[in-house]
């Protein structure tokens, strides 16, 4: 699934609720599947869990499960202040990233 749509029945991805707040549910993206799909509501699993989830899809964002790529990419993106998150800075980001450049440990 490339991100287009909504997620196809038993593929794991990531999901959050749009209007979570830390107090209510987890605020972030988060791992999940979907192992059904109605006109309005999903049900979800989390993994390592029996666990599941009944939400309406207009409720929540989807997406793939991001590569470590991503999230490293994502990572230095936050870094900088807003004005700097432009499509070309993190094109500058994913060419560090694949020529090895990764974060160094302060000691």
């Amino acid at each position: 699934w490339d991100g287009e749509g909504l997620p196809p029945i038993g593929v794991p991805i990531e999901s959050k609720h749009k209007g979570a707040t830390p107090e209510w549910a987890n605020p972030d993206f988060h791992e999940t599947t979907i192992v059904a799909m109605g006109k309005q509501i999903a049900i979800f699993t989390h993994p390592g869990s029996d666990l599941e989830t009944v939400g309406r899809i207009e409720d929540y964002d989807f997406r793939p499960i991001r590569s470590e790529e991503d999230r490293a990419v994502e990572a230095m993106l936050e870094e900088l202040a807003p004005s700097m998150k432009t499509d070309g800075v993190q094109v500058v980001c994913r060419a560090l990233y694949r020529a090895g450049y990764r974060k160094q440990e302060v000691e």
